[in-house]
């Protein structure tokens, strides 16, 4: 099973966390726009706190970015501070929504090694 690494800057010290990729899910445009979300609530859960930095890591991710020029750099960025894209259901956007509610907005670079996600 395919999985990305998700690494939180913190205080102190970095986090990291593996999360599965189930059935592919993560090519997904929808699913590409939430992963800082993911991470930033997985980070929460654990640590209480919000992350400001996230490094994703990993084949299944780095590829997904890669191969949906949609979904780099400044685009990603464009379509997190929206909240919602047009590839996404009504349910999706509300989530989404939802998600930048919460957890903030993040710009998401891609580079040789992973992704990089800032919150805004």
């Amino acid at each position: 099973m395919d999985s990305y690494e998700v690494e939180c800057q913190r205080e102190g010290g970095w986090w990291v966390l593996t999360i599965p990729v189930i059935g592919g899910a993560v090519t997904q445009a929808v699913n590409l726009e939430q992963i800082p979300f993911m991470a930033a609530g997985a980070i929460e859960s654990l640590s209480g706190r919000l992350a400001n930095t996230l490094r994703l890591t990993g084949a299944a991710v780095v590829d997904a970015f890669r191969e949906r020029p949609l979904w780099r750099g400044d685009e990603l960025s464009a379509a997190l501070v929206e909240g919602f894209t047009p590839a996404t259901t009504d349910a999706d956007r509300q989530l989404l929504a939802d998600q930048v509610e919460r957890f903030g907005r993040w710009t998401c670079t891609p580079d040789d090694d992973g992704v990089t996600c800032t919150r805004m």
